[in-house]
């Protein structure tokens, strides 16, 4: 034992402690007298192609260590292998043997037990092998029984797609349980080559499969007494037919006893060198390599996605420039036109699972979908979403499209940076998403009375506009436009209604460095537009952040709701809303959470606007503002000829040269009832509140005019109360505080404290 301990560290390549150990077990062998050498067989060899179980060749590299010897007539030994497969990935089989020698029937019986270990790179495999053999001098028989622990699977493998148009989905790795036998024996012996030949059968079952039969022919040559050649053979109906060829070189390595112990046993692979080889020789077999399958047997079960529950299977159309195929995975289509004109497009996933880049002009069909692998695609399937093979390979370096893209009905672009323009005239649910526009000569996406959904797009240096929504309805979900700063007219998201109620929803929008408005919405006929703008918004322009009007001529209306929307101007004002050309009423239903965070001509600007969070009834509901932050020059926040009710909840406003709260109704006489529940006022150059005919109730932490060339706070026809904290005019031209024409004000209270 003391002997296989030392053959075992030498596998390891031990080194240190363990190599020292090693030492002393061969000096103790070399205490002996050398002719009871103890001999171990050393291998190492590879087997190329597949097998039952098994995709990819793997590395043998082997060890038979005798344990108990009887000459002649018995060995006892530890076969150990471990199993390296091309992919890197590790298994082993660690087993003990016992073969003996029967006189009577002149055969060699042999029992066997391995542990075995499969590691597949997404899941680790054990199991144990029992087997059973009988060796003749012309015929062999053995048989194995493969016993896995069945709990060990791996579900929710990556998908798979075919060579063909199939996508593999809800895919489970289990390892099989089954047996194998076969029966064969020696064909020819000439001096030192030896060939023997093979035939059997094999039966695997899992939880997750059928069971299954299947043949497996093999044949041995052993060229030498060290190396050795194999080939086998076999066919079932799951893993189809395998071919596999190995070849192995075989080394002994004599070491010491320790100790006194049985003869040496002659058999072929233990010999002493110079020793005649009997192949034949039944007893000189006891030491012969184990066959048997190495690889524990994993089969991957999987469904073909189908449309849906009980429908067709999902019908996959590849795409590659450098194809010239049929569509297949094996053999793409070379472009998306040739994709587009399969008889099939129209129910299939055109798929650029090799990205690349396209230049064509891309017209879309009906009900067609086109996406690339640069971020991770989703498609439905009847155990609901499944991410495609591939997809998520790169998505900020997308694959291309140079030329103009047409969206149509019911279809689907996603994933590609496109140079160009992206288009839909008289269309209804196309999705566009995942993509980068650059470069567009005219507006990056243009639809014309269509219906679309835009999502996780990138716009950048559009002509005209970022998108341009002409009488259409859209989603518009995280999208980022990015202007040039230069060319004169540009917008971020330009929207034109006229005969058709339509309604925009934009959400996570980002626009920067665009020369005109970062959001314009325009009401130009009898049709309602119906916009929401929300979730992170920010939007920055040269003119109007954001502009909103009914213009003139037109009779529909404008619903409003603006939340979490941050926006800036370097020329302009940073909100404009105007509701004083068209025929129709602007209507602002949301207004929470904003900020101005810098304007030209004024923070917020509204001119006949009517605040009402429902609008779909008689009853004016008030819009809850919860915290409004606005740093401009010019006007903080006007409203003329405001109706309705606003709440401001907390208000701060920063401003110079204009009004800090300007809120007038007399132009046009309407209710208006403002109330506010906290926050400042601090203006430089002008007077900070200035309210004209309206009712209030509001409380302020603190207000400031500084340089105002009028007053500092003017209430004319004000009913109601307003309280504020501290109050500090400095430096106004005229009268400081005049409060006139606002005797409801008396009997409720007026508190202006420590004002100066």
């Amino acid at each position: 034992m003391i002997a296989a301990l030392a053959v075992v560290l030498a596998l390891l390549g031990t080194e240190g402690a363990a190599g020292e150990l090693a030492d002393t077990l061969a000096e103790l062998d070399r205490s002996v007298d050398t002719a009871d050498d103890y001999v171990t067989r050393v291998g190492i060899g590879h087997n190329a192609g597949s097998g039952v179980g098994y995709s990819e060749g793997f590395t043998t590299l082997e060890g038979l260590v005798p344990l108990i010897e009887d000459p002649e007539r018995s060995l006892f030994f530890a076969d150990l292998r471990m199993l390296l497969n091309n992919q890197a990935t590790l298994g082993a089989n660690l087993g003990l043997g016992h073969r003996v020698f029967d006189d009577d029937l002149g055969r060699t019986l042999g029992l066997f037990a391995w542990y075995d270990f499969r590691d597949t790179g997404n899941h680790q495999f054990h199991q144990l092998t029992l087997g059973f053999e009988t060796l003749g001098e012309y015929l062999d028989f053995r048989s194995n029984v493969y016993i896995p622990n069945v709990s060990d699977r791996q579900k929710g493998l990556d998908n798979r797609f075919g060579a063909g148009h199939q996508l593999f989905v809800d895919r489970t790795e289990i390892a099989m349980t089954g047996m194998d036998m076969e029966v064969g024996g020696s064909l020819l012996a000439l001096d030192r080559l030896r060939t023997r030949a093979f035939g059997g059968g094999y039966y695997f079952t899992s939880p997750e499969s059928d069971g299954i039969w299947g043949w497996r022919a093999r044949a041995e040559i052993g060229l030498t007494d060290n190396i050795d050649l194999s080939v086998s053979v076999q066919e079932d109906d799951l893993f189809g037919t395998t071919v596999n060829i190995g070849a192995i070189f075989r080394y002994l390595q004599p070491l010491r006893r320790p100790g006194p112990g049985p003869e040496y046993p002659p058999v072929r692979s233990f010999r002493r060198p110079g020793d005649p080889v009997a192949h034949r020789d039944v007893r000189q077999r006891l030491a012969e390599p184990v066959p048997r399958f190495r690889n524990i047997v994993v089969h991957t079960d999987e469904t073909i996605a189908l449309a849906s529950a009980g429908g067709s299977a999902i019908n996959m159309l590849h795409i590659s420039p450098a194809g010239t195929g049929d569509g297949s995975f094996a053999s793409p289509y070379g472009t998306i036109a040739e994709a587009l004109a399969d008889p099939l497009a129209d129910s299939s996933v055109i798929y650029a699972s090799r990205g690349g880049t396209f230049t064509e002009n891309v017209v879309l069909g009906t009900d067609t979908t086109i996406l690339s692998n640069g971020p991770t695609q989703q498609i439905t399937t009847q155990f609901g979403l499944q991410t495609l093979p591939l997809s998520g390979s790169s998505p900020t370096a997308l694959p291309q499209i140079v030329g103009d893209v047409t969206l149509a009905d019911d279809s689907t672009l996603s994933g590609f940076q496109i140079t160009g323009t992206v288009s839909g005239n008289g269309i209804s649910n196309a999705v566009f998403t995942e993509s980068l526009v650059q470069n567009a000569p005219g507006s990056a996406i243009s639809l014309v009375a269509s219906q679309a959904t835009l999502s996780n797009l990138t716009i950048t240096d559009a002509g005209v506009a970022g998108i341009h929504l002409s009488d259409s309805d859209a989603t518009v979900t995280d999208v980022t436009i990015t202007g040039d700063a230069t060319t004169a007219g540009t917008d971020g998201v330009l929207v034109d209604t006229v005969a058709t109620s339509r309604t925009i929803t934009l959400e996570n929008l980002s626009v920067s460095d665009v020369t005109d408005a970062g959001v314009e919405l325009n009401v130009n006929g009898t049709g309602t537009l119906t916009a929401t703008i929300s979730g992170t918004t920010t939007l920055a322009a040269a003119g109007n952040a954001l502009d909103a009007e009914t213009t003139t001529g037109s009779t529909g209306d404008l619903l409003l709701s603006v939340s979490s929307t941050s926006a800036s101007s370097s020329g302009a004002a940073g909100i404009q809303l105007d509701g004083s050309a068209g025929g129709g009423t602007l209507t602002v239903t949301g207004f929470a959470d904003n900020s101005v965070t810098a304007a030209a001509t004024g923070g917020i600007l509204a001119d006949t606007v009517t605040f009402d969070s429902d609008a779909s009834t008689a009853a004016i509901e008030s819009v809850d503002v919860d915290n409004l932050t606005i740093s401009a020059t010019g006007d903080g926040l006007q409203l003329l000829s405001p109706s309705g009710e606003l709440d401001l909840g907390t208000l701060s406003i920063t401003n110079s040269n204009g009004t800090g709260l300007e809120i007038d109704t007399q132009s046009a006489p309407t209710e208006f009832l403002l109330s506010s529940e906290g926050g400042s006022i601090a203006t430089t150059g002008g007077p900070a509140i200035s309210l004209d005919d309206l009712e209030i109730d509001m409380s302020l932490d603190s207000v400031s005019s500084t340089n105002s060339p009028t007053t500092g706070i003017t209430l004319d026809t004000v009913g109601g109360s307003l309280a504020i904290g501290t109050t500090m005019i400095t430096g106004s031209t005229g009268t400081a505080i005049v409060v006139q024409n606002s005797l409801a004000l008396a009997p409720r209270f007026v508190v202006l404290p420590h004002h100066t």
